[in-house]
């Protein structure tokens, strides 16, 4: 029967395998490490101790690297903190700032042209030539003391502001009123709830507005004026 017999590692293999422990593992760890594969290994005492103090000499060479770079690592880990905390505030700032200006565009919950009141205008001589106006705003005259104002779009719901001005087409200034048109030629009455009135000599719909002008006695007289409409 033939015998195995087992071979001693060799200074080279003992040497090597120290230097894949300190190389991977700590300095703390390299120590203990070290023996337990030593005595593994089978080597007696003194080989035990002279491959111990092997290892302490790589173990002490290569600290100063091992520190290095655990504190390279910490100082990474450390800016990777800090990269993450100042793309969280920038990202913060942002926010802030866009809640601000959100805001700021806003007031009570309502943007700008909930409030914002668009006004057209215009003034008239005693003929019915307009001598000035906001624009897309035209005017018929067909009766004396009667005009009808065509504006680009529905004015029923907003403001009317009519008033007099002197005109030397005209020997004195009376009265003017001023409704929306729109309401039943039919009924031929003001209407209840909008307050628009039924139109004949001009366009009956929302767009336009008739202005009636007389003297202070009642009779109709041509008379000059301005027009607003606010809303």
């Amino acid at each position: 029967m033939q015998r195995l017999y087992r071979r001693r590692p060799s200074p080279a293999l003992v040497i090597a395998t120290v230097a894949l422990v300190v190389a991977s593992s700590g300095t703390a760890l390299a120590s203990g490490s070290v023996a337990f594969i030593a005595k593994a290994l089978g080597l007696n005492s003194k080989q035990q101790s002279q491959v111990k103090s092997i290892a302490d000499s790589q173990i002490s060479a290569k600290a100063p690297t091992l520190h290095v770079l655990a504190a390279t690592s910490a100082g990474s880990a450390t800016n990777a903190t800090n990269a993450t905390n100042a793309t969280n505030a920038t990202n913060a700032t942002n926010a802030t700032n866009a809640s601000t200006a959100s805001n700021a565009s806003n007031l009570g919950g309502q943007p700008a042209s909930a409030f914002e009141q668009r006004i057209q205008s215009l003034q008239v001589r005693a003929n019915g030539t307009i001598v000035g106006q906001t624009g897309g705003i035209s005017v018929s005259h067909p009766l004396t003391g009667e005009y009808y104002v065509s504006f680009p779009s529905s004015v029923l719901g907003s403001a009317l502001d009519a008033t007099l001005h002197f005109d030397y087409l005209v020997t004195q200034n009376g009265e003017i009123a001023a409704a929306v048109c729109g309401a039943s030629q039919i009924a031929d009455e003001i209407d209840p709830v909008t307050g628009q009135i039924p139109c004949f000599q001009g366009p009956n719909t929302p767009t336009d507005v008739a202005v009636f002008t007389s003297t202070y006695t009642g009779g109709s007289q041509n008379e000059g004026f301005y027009l607003e409409v606010i809303g």
